[in-house]
């Protein structure tokens, strides 16, 4: 009997009914954000999206690659489409690289549903992005098809993203790791979620991947079933999006390895997990094999041209001096390349990146400071190696989104290794974590207190949510009055543009949306139960 007077203790809500409520929210948060953004974007105002769109209306008709176009460069090939995604190339010329030009000069698409042949410099990319998002074009051929691709591929890249925030706070007790997730997340990956491009879907997979691969770590021989298959879906998907994405698997899973080889060797017999693994790897094969035989990796010749005669020490310097320009994609240049975010959110974006790595490498064992520091060479040393090889042929193609897969690592793997390790790991993986650190002679440091530590999580948060919120704002102001005028995006000007939803309803939903974000943030933040096996 209860006695009177006593209240009875809740039971305590099942791990795996947490993580499903909570990746339904963070799924739901994200959606509506990058609903948002797809309003909010003109259409063809987005990297390669008009050509992407014609990738997608040929795959879901059966073209998986096409024919090689005719007096054209290798990476172009010639598909049948509907004619009004034929001419979509169209769509945003008048104002694409002028950022003062609003785009309310852009046609709008003519709905003609006549099968006629197009070219495409995408049309030899992997086809899993494009039958996920490609079907509205066998039923409409207007503006309205392309909204609802771009509502499919936010769809698809929100269930990723709320799945990583969802593990990261159900099944770690990193306070970090979520931050880390919501720092990643940047505007310019929501905004690239938003529209027809495969590198949303790409981002999003590779977030989800390296959180649930690093949170794998923390269970050891036993990890609970929901984080094997969060880690192997979405390392599967990952393979599968672009030409170098089994190269970011290989890095992805060779860092979980140097972070903690024992504890590798623990999951490997566990047999869900070892199951994953030949999927993740029979999915990497196929990968590879489609990569080799449509040959993927060639590119359209439009990088930044390089003196036919320098020398490979002048093109790595020329390589290496678009460093800045690619940490600034990596947060926020929308449009075509002409809409970089204001100063204050690139500062401050990546004064939050420079702070979780440095915690990383402050607080962590010397070994995995190590690992870090050896990602973060490997995030500058790969793609500038990979500019040099192609730029006297194609120029210095290279864009932040096509490395972002693994950029996402450095300031996860940092948010994992920062503080101390024994507060983080449960019993079955802390011996482990101890005999490694005596064989290396490396000790855990005391990390950050507790209020500490709080404050830092509210700030990195409430900054991330104020971000998004002017970023948006200022994307919308570029389109509608362009951004050499009047700050007011909802003034009457000559060649405005009027987004499909009113400008103030835009405004005030992302108001909403951003701080309904950071609140859920700070809420995912303080979840600290993770699941067990």
């Amino acid at each position: 009997m209860i006695s009177v007077g006593r209240r009875r203790r809740p039971r305590a809500l099942n791990p795996r009914i947490r993580l499903l409520r909570i990746w339904m929210a963070s799924s739901a948060i994200v959606l509506l954000l990058g609903f948002l953004w797809t309003l909010a974007t003109p259409l063809g105002a987005a990297p390669d999206e008009p050509t992407q769109i014609v990738k997608a209306a040929a795959v879901v008709r059966g073209e998986i690659v096409g024919t090689s176009a005719t007096a054209r460069p290798t990476a172009f090939v010639t598909v049948r489409v509907p004619a009004s995604f034929a001419t979509d190339g169209n769509l945003a010329t008048c104002y694409a690289g002028r950022d003062t030009v609003p785009a309310g000069c852009a046609p709008q698409l003519s709905d003609q549903s006549k099968l006629v042949q197009a070219n495409t410099y995408v049309g030899r990319n992997p086809p899993l992005y494009y039958l996920l998002v490609g079907a509205p074009t066998l039923l409409w051929h207007s503006n309205f098809a392309v909204y609802l691709m771009r509502l499919l591929s936010v769809a698809w890249s929100a269930l990723l993203l709320g799945l990583a925030l969802a593990v990261a706070a159900v099944a770690s007790r990193k306070r970090l790791l979520v931050v880390a997730v919501a720092i990643v997340v940047t505007p310019m990956v929501v905004f690239l979620t938003a529209v027809v491009n495969p590198s949303g879907l790409e981002i999003a997979a590779a977030v989800c991947t390296w959180t649930s691969g690093l949170v794998l770590l923390e269970h050891g021989r036993h990890p609970p079933p929901e984080l094997v298959v969060s880690c192997g879906a979405s390392a599967s998907v990952l393979v599968l999006c672009g030409g170098l994405d089994p190269l970011w698997l290989a890095l992805v899973a060779l860092t979980l390895v140097a972070l903690c080889p024992r504890i590798v060797i623990d999951l490997w017999h566990d047999r869900l997990a070892r199951r994953w693994t030949g999927v993740v790897a029979a999915c990497g094969v196929l990968a590879v094999a489609f990569i080799v035989g449509a040959h993927t990796l060639v590119v359209a010749p439009v990088g930044k041209p390089v003196a036919p005669h320098s020398s490979t020490i002048a093109v790595v310097g020329e390589a290496l001096g678009r460093t800045g320009t690619l940490l600034s994609q990596s947060v926020g240049v929308f449009g075509w390349l002409d809409t970089p975010s204001p100063v204050g959110v690139l500062v401050g974006w990546w004064m939050a990146v420079a702070v979780l790595g440095t915690l990383g490498m402050v607080t962590s064992r010397r070994h995995h400071a190590g690992v870090l520091a050896a990602l973060l060479v490997a995030a500058v040393a790969l793609p500038t190696a990979l500019m040099v090889s192609q730029a006297h042929h194609d120029g210095l193609v290279w864009q932040a989104r096509d490395g972002m897969a693994l950029y996402v690592g450095i300031p996860l793997v940092a948010a994992f290794v920062a503080s101390r390790v024994r507060d983080t790991l449960g019993r079955d993986t802390q011996a482990a974590f101890d005999h490694a650190a005596s064989e290396q002679g490396a000790g855990a440091s005391e990390g950050l207190g507790k209020r500490a530590l709080s404050r830092l999580t509210n700030l990195l948060i409430a900054g991330v949510a104020i971000g998004q919120l002017v970023d948006f704002a200022w994307a919308l102001r570029r389109y509608t009055v362009g951004l050499g005028g009047t700050v007011n995006p909802l003034a009457v000007v000559p060649g405005g543009w009027s987004p499909p939803a009113p400008t103030l309803v835009l405004l005030v939903g992302a108001a909403l949306a951003a701080t309904v974000y950071g609140w859920w943030l700070h809420q995912l933040a303080a979840v600290a139960e993770p699941l067990r096996g």
